[in-house]
């Protein structure tokens, strides 16, 4: 049976292996540091999904606030294991999501996905998401 708790400065471990799967580069310790920080922060979250005492995935939450748009949640990253994949997991963590979002007085759900991520975009259209738009992310290092 699948249990979704928040997660915790312990499951730095498992997180960073789960991180490492999507396809970036932590170690416990920073995800430990970063799971510290984003505790402290209103309008964060971040969920695992546990099978018995394994962690099969996380799905990680902000709020989107801005002037020129009603408050949304997003979602920020959401991985599951490759061996819990297909087995509802990664739906029981959007579900949970949205609850939370919910409970935060929000009303829609965003999330973004890299364009090269097709089972993940079919997992998310066949979870009710609809595409909005393509856009550009450009980032500046300071």
């Amino acid at each position: 049976m699948i249990t979704i708790r928040p997660v915790s400065e312990d499951d730095a471990t498992e997180v960073a292996r789960l991180t490492g799967e999507l396809g970036y580069s932590a170690t416990p310790t920073e995800i430990a540091e970063r799971i510290a920080r984003q505790a402290k922060v209103p309008g964060r979250a971040v969920f695992v999904a546990c099978d018995a005492e394994q962690i099969a995935g996380y799905i990680d939450l902000s709020t989107e606030m801005h002037l020129h748009v009603a408050p949304k949640a997003r979602i920020d990253g959401l991985v599951v294991s490759e061996s819990a994949r297909g087995k509802g997991v990664g739906a029981l963590l959007c579900r949970y999501a949205e609850e939370w979002a919910r409970q935060q007085g929000l009303k829609t759900m965003m999330l973004t996905s890299r364009s090269t991520r097709e089972r993940a975009h079919a997992f998310y259209e066949r979870d009710g998401y609809r595409r909005t738009k393509t856009s550009y992310l450009f980032e500046k290092d300071l």
